[in-house]
């Protein structure tokens, strides 16, 4: 099968270059011949200009499946591909949730990360390939991993009050590999949102935190409604937070953390690509 990737992959600092790349990497690490294709808005532009395909590679007819990595705010300059190019189209919805997308109605085939009516279910997956990784600091150690920030501030004042290392995300934007070995330093990863109640999306933040193997600790926001069930995740209410590190760190010193690794092995790149490889080739025959 061969598989063409659309997504914003020259884009920087954006979870969705981030999650494109990890598409590509989890199905060619499943066997299948895939190419990426930077379909940011510069590069369809720059193509348009110098008068060749703007929107797809020249043999776009040539891939069985041609899989669109989409958000309202990366693609959808998309509307203007002409889609009966393609042999098949594969649409992941990115959202957000009360957006529309001007083209859907020419994707064949329709994932969703946060749970719609005809579309397969496809949470952010956990990059599970990542083996090589430090040993946990020997300090107490609370990590995040954040584009928006969302809850660092809080979640630091705590570890400033009681001399924990903070593990936060720093200027850099780190490659995949990278930010999960930097997440693997922590003694427990942490994962705290205030979104709104309607919020229909999931975050993307627990799947790298995931991938670390280390203990994750989430409040019970809508963000992370995929995660509630969780029984090898540490969970708190909003005003816990500091009260349930206190009591993750006494238990450091004396034992190991639990670890998620049933949770890690169900929301896997592995099995995520499997699921998608079996919905793909039923549709090709």
């Amino acid at each position: 099968m061969r598989v063409l990737v659309i997504g914003n992959f020259s884009d920087l600092r954006c979870g969705f270059a981030n999650f494109s790349q990890q598409t590509v990497i989890a199905l060619q690490r499943a066997g299948l011949d895939v190419t990426a294709f930077d379909g940011t808005y510069p590069k369809v532009y720059f193509r348009h200009q110098i008068d060749i395909e703007a929107f797809f590679p020249p043999d776009v007819g040539d891939y069985d499946i041609v899989h669109l990595v989409w958000n309202a705010m990366t693609m959808n300059h998309y509307s203007g591909a002409d889609w009966a190019k393609c042999h098949h189209t594969s649409w992941w919805d990115g959202g957000p949730s009360d957006a529309s997308c001007p083209f859907k109605d020419a994707m064949q085939i329709r994932w969703s990360e946060y749970g719609q009516p005809d579309h397969h279910q496809l949470w952010y997956p956990v990059p599970d390939w990542v083996q090589v990784l430090p040993q946990p600091a020997s300090m107490f150690t609370v990590g995040m991993s954040t584009v928006r920030g969302d809850g660092a501030p809080v979640v630091k004042d705590s570890c400033d009050r009681h001399g924990w290392v903070f593990n936060g995300p720093n200027s850099s934007w780190l490659s995949i590999d990278e930010e999960v070995q930097r997440l693997a330093r922590s003694s427990v990863n942490v994962c705290w949102y205030h979104t709104s109640p309607i919020w229909k999306n999931r975050a993307s933040a627990p799947s790298m935190l995931l991938a670390s193997g280390r203990p994750l600790l989430i409040n019970r926001d809508s963000i992370l409604a995929h995660l509630w069930d969780a029984q090898d995740v540490y969970h708190a209410d909003d005003d816990t937070l500091e009260s349930t590190l206190t009591t993750l760190a006494s238990q450091w010193i004396e034992h190991p953390l639990m670890q998620p690794i049933d949770t890690r092995e169900a929301l896997s790149w592995t099995a995520a690509a499997q699921e998608m490889i079996r919905v793909w080739e039923e549709a090709l025959r």
